[in-house]
């Protein structure tokens, strides 16, 4: 468990932002998310290496940054011809990434890029207005890249979101749930049980 408000946490639904800062708290993560998760790690290290043997350096992988009341850890940073760029990896399934195209990145994903690129700014204490967002379907192992730019109205939201969740772990207020009973991103939170214990996993359905 986080002692810190993550960047990455800053796009989630806030009451599960709270859960997972409550030590009293046991997550419940399937085996196969957790695989997952440990994939997408796996992934991230594998682009890396390829980024390394064409003769791209990714710098600072894991460097630590702050974004307001939160902070993060960035995948590192590129040289560009401009200046420094913002480096993320992702990996997820072919119907996310096609989502994703369809309707553009998550909220999270889309706070947390934002987040970095000001804080990486501060770090090296010079502007970094571009992100290099590489994102890997995990089923057909296809590479995937976009480029964003520094977005002041979302940095300025994310960054009123931090705040606000920060009162909330300070208080122990519990927040509303941001997301309707059955959406995707309710029925696989891993917090599920405790915010609603009616509801079936979904690895329970059916049995």
């Amino acid at each position: 468990m986080r002692d810190y408000l993550g960047i990455s946490e800053i796009g989630l639904c806030q009451r599960r932002v709270v859960y997972q800062h409550d030590a009293s708290l046991e997550p419940v993560i399937p085996p196969e998310a957790q695989r997952r998760m440990d994939l997408g790690h796996l992934i991230e290290t594998q682009r890396r290496r390829e980024l390394r043997s064409q003769g791209t350096r990714v710098y600072r992988p894991q460097m630590e940054v702050a974004f307001g009341q939160a902070r993060g850890h960035i995948d590192g940073f590129l040289k560009g011809p401009a200046g420094p760029v913002l480096f993320e990896c992702k990996s997820t399934s072919t119907p996310s990434l096609q989502k994703w195209r369809r309707q553009g990145l998550p909220r999270s994903i889309t706070w947390q890029i934002q987040g970095y690129l000001e804080g990486l700014s501060d770090v090296l204490g010079i502007k970094v207005e571009t992100c290099q967002l590489d994102v890997i379907d995990r089923t057909s192992a296809e590479l995937h890249s976009w480029t964003y730019t520094v977005d002041p109205a979302i940095q300025q939201a994310a960054r009123e979101r931090a705040s606000n969740l920060a009162s909330a772990l300070t208080t122990g207020a519990l927040p509303e749930p941001e997301y309707e009973e059955g959406s995707s991103e309710c029925r696989f939170c891993p917090y599920l049980a405790t915010c609603r214990p009616e509801a079936v996993y979904p690895e329970e359905k059916g049995s």
